[in-house]
């Protein structure tokens, strides 16, 4: 296999720099979206009651994801793991449910 020297070439480098500059800031924009996607806030800054309950605990009762893993478990409550604990739902991760829950309580 022959062994071949980098290019010095302006022109090359400036596009590669140029191709990465762009990868950067499309990465950005998608990571802001994500981010931004999960927030839930209606018009006036203001969360609604509905609002925050849809950033309760997947396995919380009142989630209304509830009803669906309710129903995908064949019904069975005592099945289903407790809310909060050891739980991986993208609510409990990004701590959205903890913040409903005090919400909820005042």
């Amino acid at each position: 296999m022959e062994h071949m020297e980098p290019t010095h070439d302006p022109v090359t480098n400036i596009i590669g720099f140029l191709a990465l500059v762009a990868f950067a800031v499309i990465m950005c924009n998608l990571t802001l979206g994500a981010i931004t996607s999960n927030l839930t806030i209606s018009q006036g800054g203001r969360m609604n009651k509905e609002e925050i309950i849809e950033n309760l605990c997947c396995y919380d009762e009142r989630s209304p994801d509830y009803g669906d893993l309710l129903m995908s478990n064949g019904g069975d409550p005592q099945e289903l793991p407790r809310p909060r604990v050891d739980c991986g739902c993208d609510n409990c991760f990004y701590g959205r449910d903890r913040l409903a829950v005090e919400l909820l309580d005042h």
